[in-house]
C-alpha cells in the first residue's frame, strides 16, 4: 500500500504514464482521490519494468511476460480498490490486468499486444471470458513482484 504519508505529496505530481489510456483516465478525473497516486505509480512500475527488461529479459520487448508482476505490483499499492483479472490470449497463454471498481480497465503490458498489432486480450473480444483472481501463490511469481515493487517504492521515496 502506499504509505498515508505520501499520498499527498504524489497527488499533487501529474506524471504522464503509459500506456496512454491510463494517464487519459487519470487527467480527466483529477477530482477522484485515487487517481493522481495512481497514475504515478503506473508510470513508476513501467520505468521499473524497462530497468528490469535492461538486466534480465523476459521477453522480446518490455512487457512481454511481465503482465502478472506489473499487475499483481500494481493491486499491492492500492489493495481491494483495485482487482486483478485475467483471460487467454490468441497463443492460450493467460494475460493479466487490473481493473478499477467502477471497471475502468488499467492494462500496463497491454502494449505487447499492441507493438505486434494483436488485439490487446483485457480489452478485446478475449476480456468477454475473462476471471476475477487474487494473487499467485508460487514464490518465483512472489520473488518478482517483490523485486519491482520495492524498485517501484524506491522510486517514490525519491519524488517524496
Amino acid at each position: 500500500m502506499v504509505p498515508e504519508t505520501l499520498l499527498p505529496k504524489l497527488r499533487a505530481q501529474v506524471i504522464f504514464s503509459e500506456p496512454l489510456e491510463v494517464f487519459h483516465w487519470c487527467r480527466r478525473n483529477p477530482t477522484l482521490q485515487m487517481t493522481l497516486p495512481l497514475g504515478t505509480v503506473c508510470f513508476h512500475i513501467i520505468e521499473s519494468l524497462k530497468e528490469l527488461h535492461q538486466t534480465k529479459p523476459r521477453g522480446s520487448n518490455t512487457y512481454e511476460g511481465q503482465c502478472y508482476i506489473a499487475s499483481a505490483t500494481l493491486k499491492k499499492f492500492f489493495g481491494r480498490s483495485l482487482s486483478l483479472y485475467r483471460t487467454k490470449d490468441h497463443t492460450g497463454q493467460y494475460h493479466w490486468w487490473i481493473e478499477t471498481k467502477d471497471g475502468k480497465v488499467i492494462d500496463l503490458t497491454g502494449m505487447q499486444y499492441k507493438l505486434r498489432g494483436l488485439p490487446v486480450p483485457s480489452i478485446g473480444e478475449a476480456a468477454r471470458f475473462k476471471q476475477k483472481q487474487s494473487y499467485l501463490s508460487y514464490s518465483s511469481y512472489k520473488k518478482r513482484v517483490a523485486e519491482l515493487q520495492a524498485l517501484v517504492e524506491k522510486k517514490l521515496q525519491a519524488v517524496a
